[in-house]
């Protein structure tokens, strides 16, 4: 299984037996960061991409803004 580091973005080449289903605590060899990785299966992958086909494009969202927008006081 391939993962990525959730804080740089490495990927390493990891053994599918290396993550047990309720998961592993892992460490990036390239920017020290700890993360909760679980397993990668199929279903998750599908799961991800079906959520985001129900996701409406940022580009054609309207957006209205009404009323004052507060400016911070410096």
């Amino acid at each position: 299984m391939r993962i990525a580091c959730p804080n740089c973005s490495a990927h390493f080449d990891v053994p599918d037996d290396a993550i047990p289903k309720d998961g592993r605590k892992l460490r990036c060899s390239q920017c020290q960061h700890k993360w909760h990785q679980l397993p990668i299966t199929e279903n998750n992958e599908l799961a991800f991409e079906d959520k985001a086909e129900e996701l409406p494009d940022p580009l054609e969202t309207e957006i209205e803004l009404t009323g004052n927008i507060p400016i911070p006081s410096s």
